[in-house]
């Protein structure tokens, strides 16, 4: 439901207690990190605010902000960063902006460095 938008399905599956951080068995991807890789904005938005971990990392050490950031997407890499995802590399010692520069999304790159002053200001 999270990959495709199906947000009546989403919601049924969260107002039934579905378990929105159990990650898939093959990629250890969670369906927020899902949501993410697929394009599914409104998937995203609907899990973040029901709780979803934000820095839950797949079997390939990757962050749901890290897939944003490779995908390019600055509408769900805007919505991660106000949901406080680390910016924190991962296990390859590459960090979200890092990722995006090298995919050639430099709008990414500059709202992940905004970001992340605005944190060391706080």
């Amino acid at each position: 439901a999270a990959c495709f938008d199906h947000l009546a399905a989403l919601g049924a599956l969260i107002d039934a207690g579905a378990d929105i951080n159990m990650p898939e068995r093959e990629s250890g991807q969670t369906p927020l990190a899902t949501a993410v890789v697929e394009g599914s904005a409104r998937s995203v938005e609907r899990l973040l605010a029901a709780g979803a971990a934000v820095d839950a990392v797949d079997q390939e050490g990757l962050s749901p902000l890290m897939h944003a950031a490779l995908t390019g997407s600055k509408a769900v890499v805007s919505m991660l960063l106000k949901a406080g995802a680390s910016l924190a590399p991962g296990r390859a010692g590459v960090g979200p902006a890092q990722l995006a520069a090298v995919q050639g999304h430099p709008a990414i790159v500059k709202a992940i460095e905004e970001d992340a002053a605005a944190r060391k200001a706080a």
